[in-house]
């Protein structure tokens, strides 16, 4: 099953009843994605919302951070294109998390993985 999200450099409107605690690490979200995974639910279910929600709140912030780092005159930390839609597919991040050594993925807040998994997605032009 692939779960994917359409956005706009991703932002996500999930009602907030989907919406359960975020994955306070990366380990956490594994976790959690793979039990999703394992009962084969729908990405309507509310396990899979909340699993979208906790990365759509991400992305919102990361976009957040990209435009303050721009205006503030910091050189870009990553150059998605600007105006595009964009499918993101929460495989991608589970599968950059489970790259991770076990020590590492425990350590690694979900929020510095999001970021550096979109760090990596819209690398800037050399």
């Amino acid at each position: 099953m692939r779960a994917s999200i359409v956005a706009s450099l991703l932002l996500v409107s999930i009602p907030a009843s989907a919406q359960q605690a975020p994955p306070a690490t990366a380990q956490a979200f594994l976790i959690r994605w793979n039990e999703v995974q394992s009962l084969g639910l729908s990405p309507v279910s509310p396990e899979m919302q909340a699993l979208l929600a906790a990365f759509g709140e991400e992305a919102a912030r990361y976009k957040e951070t990209l435009a303050a780092d721009a205006k503030a005159g910091k050189p870009p930390r990553a150059c998605p294109r600007k105006g595009s839609s964009d499918t993101i597919d929460l495989g991608g991040l589970a599968a950059s998390f489970e790259a991770l050594p076990a020590d590492a993925r425990a350590g690694l807040t979900f929020h510095d993985g999001v970021y550096a998994f979109l760090d990596r997605r819209y690398p800037c032009a050399g």
